[in-house]
């Protein structure tokens, strides 16, 4: 049974996450920051989750110098995994995890990470930007559509920024969703995205 079904859209909890990690691969690469960000109501909660995480490996040079900037010194100290394990869970629970990938990429690697523990609904905003575009563009990056919702977007591909970033725009959309499409309650949204709902 969904705990959320009957809330209204307004009381249910989002946590916005993203992800560094030292490849693609869940199978082989390694989570090395965690930002996480809280939504209800339309608003950005106060409290947030931010850690660096030490891999077992050590990062690729090219990850460091063109996409993340995180290099080995920077995680030499910080947490393992299984050390903010339990205070990561505690953080998501009650809430709908959402990310902004085409695939799977951030709910993948949680999912090899907390296992069986990590019982929350999923989604992508990606998702929402090509049901609430009405086919209007193509691009859904997140760089593309923090510029349409004219949304500030300076550090790129850092957890806790990227994090932020779509928790705005989840927020952009929960509001276009509840004054445009009559999204009241969690069940309305769900058939949303599940393309079961006709959009107005």
């Amino acid at each position: 049974m969904d705990p959320l079904k009957h809330q209204k859209i307004k009381q249910v909890k989002f946590t916005a996450v993203d992800l560094e990690t030292t490849g693609f691969s869940p199978k082989k690469h390694e989570i090395i920051e965690i930002g996480a960000v809280k939504v209800r109501n339309f608003h950005i909660r106060q409290r947030i989750f931010h850690s660096l995480v030490r891999p077992k490996r050590r990062i690729p040079g090219y990850l460091h110098k063109y996409v993340h900037h995180i290099n080995n010194e920077m995680v030499s100290h910080a947490p393992s995994l299984k050390k903010i394990k339990r205070k990561f869970l505690r953080y998501i629970r009650g809430s709908a995890v959402v990310y902004h990938a085409t695939n799977r990429y951030d709910f993948d690697f949680l999912k090899r990470w907390l296992g069986r523990h990590l019982k929350n609904y999923s989604f992508s905003t990606i998702r929402l930007s090509r049901i609430l575009a009405h086919g209007n563009t193509r691009r859904h990056s997140l760089t593309r559509v923090s510029r349409r919702m004219k949304i500030p977007y300076h550090k790129k591909h850092r957890a806790l920024s990227d994090a932020t970033v779509t928790a705005r725009i989840l927020i952009k959309f929960l509001k276009q969703a509840y004054s445009q499409e009559k999204i009241r309650t969690w069940h309305d949204f769900l058939m949303l995205l599940n393309n079961e709902r006709t959009l107005n």
